[in-house]
């Protein structure tokens, strides 16, 4: 042992590991720290799990109802057991625009304010601005909000959960497109490259099934008509998550930055985040004009919302749920990265990203189907809002479209699982660990496909 600290092994060999060590600690002392320790790691592993959740499905409930409550063509167990005259003023109507509005636009303003405050107190010397990564988040932001503010308002609850699914589109398409290349590749024989070839169909039958939820609902029999909108969503959503087809062979490449900031080695310097979060404002505002406009959102209601602050208003508890949102996705954020920092690996197969959706589909058909809350549904068709069960009546010619949604959502857990699960490692590999980091410290869209990066305590072998 090294003289003056003998809690730590030699790396050297000055002696050898055979050495006594004796515990600074009591056994039981030693046993109560590693309780309180899986007791910190049960409950820091239960809010993420549970507010990703919540998180999750608030964000869809307020987005399937932007558009004003209309009566369902299917009559669902919860139409019936709790049936509720849904009325919308033009407040009301403002306020549940306003409040998505809020999720998404107060986290930007504050990481501009942390990125002056670290401008003014560090300077400039930060490094210059970084095109793919603004690229990549805008495209993400652009994603998210046309699924938030056009796609969802035609879509029930359970269906705006299940097309969530298909966002692992471009990693799938990445892996086949990588597997393709190497049957192309003339110094393996012909066996071998036809070999090659059949084991490719299964990334490609399950690529082509998500590559149906960009056009399910526009060949059948639907009422739905964002046909143009929808594929685009789900190709910027996708593309713009980088974290989960960004891998150790970018390093060199044109994503190097990218590769650096995924697994910790670098971080995102104040320009850059600065730059995207003025970018993501500006997005986030013209998709939100956009859509106030074509979803009749008048000026009076508007003015409503934002001018009075009365707690006797009835969308005075829109803005507080969207705020309670903001300060969630700050307490994620903590979670995680204590998480990190005691180098507590959160399990994969209890992952936020693997368990959320399937967490959220139980309770919605719980809710919808089997035991319908009338409590919850009075309270939000107080402030105008309802519990969207059913869109429209699934066509069952030819085939009733929730059967291959469900197909989605398989696929996102088991890409889930696999993102979220750790690298085997040999007993001689050298293992850096490293904490990723993320763009925006709150940021809301990413705890909508799934907790960021930044809850997972990577482990690479170099």
């Amino acid at each position: 042992m090294v003289d003056g600290n003998a809690a730590q092994w030699d790396a050297f060999r000055s002696q050898k590991r055979s050495a006594v060590y004796t515990p600074p600690f009591a056994p039981w002392m030693i046993t109560a720290l590693q309780l309180a320790k899986f007791s910190i790691f049960v409950a820091l592993h239960s809010i993420m799990l549970f507010g990703a959740a919540i998180s999750k499905g608030i964000i869809i409930f307020l987005a399937t109802n932007l558009s004003k409550p209309s009566h369902s063509p299917l009559e669902t167990k919860f139409s019936k057991e709790c049936p509720r005259a849904v009325n919308r003023d033009d407040n009301l109507h403002a306020g549940v625009h306003i409040s998505l509005l809020l999720v998404h636009i107060v986290p930007d303003v504050v990481s501009i304010v942390q990125c002056f405050y670290r401008l003014t107190t560090i300077g400039r010397g930060q490094g210059g601005i970084n095109i793919p990564v603004i690229f990549l988040e805008t495209c993400r932001t652009m994603g998210f909000l046309l699924m938030f503010f056009h796609v969802f308002p035609q879509l029930d609850m359970l269906r705006a959960l299940l097309i969530t699914s298909c966002l692992p589109i471009i990693p799938i398409a990445q892996k086949l497109l990588m597997d393709v290349s190497r049957t192309m590749k003339d110094e393996h024989s012909l066996m071998k490259r036809f070999g090659m070839t059949l084991a490719t169909f299964p990334s490609f039958i399950v690529f082509l099934v998500l590559t149906a939820g960009c056009y399910l609902w526009t060949v059948l029999d639907t009422q739905f008509d964002r046909y143009i909108i929808l594929p685009l969503a789900i190709m910027l959503a996708s593309l713009g998550f980088w974290e989960s087809w960004v891998g150790v062979g970018h390093a060199g490449t044109f994503f190097h930055h990218l590769h650096q900031m995924k697994y910790g080695i670098r971080k995102m310097n104040a320009p850059t985040r600065l730059l995207t979060s003025t970018i993501r404002i500006f997005i986030t505002l013209t998709v939100f004009v956009v859509t106030a406009a074509n979803g009749k959102v008048t000026m009076k209601g508007m003015t409503g919302v934002l001018f009075h602050w009365r707690s006797t208003e009835k969308h005075w508890p829109l803005l507080i749920v969207a705020l309670c949102l903001c300060v969630l996705h700050i307490i994620l954020r903590i979670s995680s990265r204590l998480l990190a920092g005691l180098e507590l690996r959160v399990l994969s197969g209890f992952h936020p990203i693997f368990l959320t959706s399937p967490l959220l589909l139980t309770a919605l058909v719980i809710h919808c189907h089997i035991s319908p809350d009338c409590w919850i549904a009075s309270k939000v068709a107080a402030v105008g809002l309802t519990f969207r069960c059913s869109q429209w009546i699934a066509a069952p010619i030819p085939f009733n479209d929730i059967y291959l949604a469900l197909m989605w959502l398989l696929i996102s857990m088991y890409k889930g699982y696999q993102f979220a699960s750790q690298p085997n490692f040999d007993k001689h590999d050298e293992i850096i660990r490293a904490t990723p980091v993320v763009m925006n410290p709150f940021a809301s869209n990413k705890v909508f496909w799934c907790l960021s990066l930044q809850s997972v305590v990577m482990n690479r072998s170099y």
